[in-house]
């Protein structure tokens, strides 16, 4: 059962939307593929359509910090991080841990 929902919410360029809307499907598709854990993205479909959401839920802390291990020790994750400069806005990424209650 997954029990601990973790979400970054962040902000895109505007007029880099698409680009930069690729370039975060690539980032959820990495981060699945080195931790093991399903990561999507979602975006809104009213408000502001430059806010997306990556999205992941895990069974435990303990399983929340062994994805972000895994992540942080993998080369080609860390070098997302410049091919992000343009593209997200700066100092926009923030997120929660939730739980599940029901």
């Amino acid at each position: 059962m997954r029990t601990a929902g973790v979400y970054w919410n962040f902000r895109v360029e505007s007029p880099k939307q698409m680009e930069a809307t690729a370039f975060c499907l690539e980032v959820a598709e990495m981060a699945t593929s080195i931790s093991g854990d399903e990561v999507g993205l979602v975006r809104p479909l009213t408000g502001d359509i430059s806010e997306l959401f990556f999205v992941s839920n895990f069974a435990s802390m303990e399983d929340l910090n062994q994805s972000n291990v895994k992540l942080s020790e993998n080369e080609d994750w860390l070098a997302l991080y410049e091919k992000s400069v343009g593209l997200i806005v700066p100092g926009s990424l923030h997120y929660a841990i939730r739980q599940k209650v029901m």
